[in-house]
């Protein structure tokens, strides 16, 4: 799980600003980095061109032996075959708010979720759950800021 943190009141305090605009700001840049989150890590365990199958007869392409990913080791292929399987659905972000922190928090609760982020002895380390935030920072840093402007312009007049 990665866990983002935050304070407004900090931030108001040291701009001399209303902390409750601040706070608002800092909520809705969350919620919306949140929802993006969520939407990338679908899209990068969404992929359907290789079932299991497939990918036994490729070789398994994923083993720390001879390791030949078919597309990025990051991306995930959907498969079917109830809740062990599906990494897809798993896929959280939630925000949290404790007096003037703000917390952000993504994860994926798939049972598979720890072997594709870590690896295991037999298959190499995804690291879906790393890339999708790595991939995500900077549209996220804008986000914040943009959030960031709303207040300032909204307390100088500019």
């Amino acid at each position: 799980m990665i866990r983002l943190s935050q304070n407004a009141a900090y931030l108001a305090q040291k701009n001399h600003w209303k902390a409750s605009r601040m706070e608002e700001a800092m909520h809705q840049s969350n919620m919306e980095n949140a929802r993006m989150l969520k939407q990338a890590g679908k899209e990068i365990s969404s992929i359907t061109d290789h079932s299991l199958d497939d990918l036994r007869r490729m070789g398994h392409p994923y083993a720390v032996r001879r390791p030949r990913p078919p597309h990025e080791a990051h991306i995930i292929h959907h498969q079917t075959g109830g809740r062990w399987l599906n990494f897809r659905a798993g896929w959280r972000a939630t925000t949290k708010r404790s007096g003037g922190n703000f917390e952000l928090r993504f994860t994926n609760v798939s049972p598979v979720a720890a072997f594709l982020e870590f690896g295991t002895k037999f298959m190499i380390k995804r690291g879906p759950i790393n890339w999708v935030i790595a991939n995500n920072w900077e549209a996220m840093q804008r986000n914040h800021r943009r959030q960031y402007r709303k207040v300032l312009h909204a307390e100088t007049g500019r």
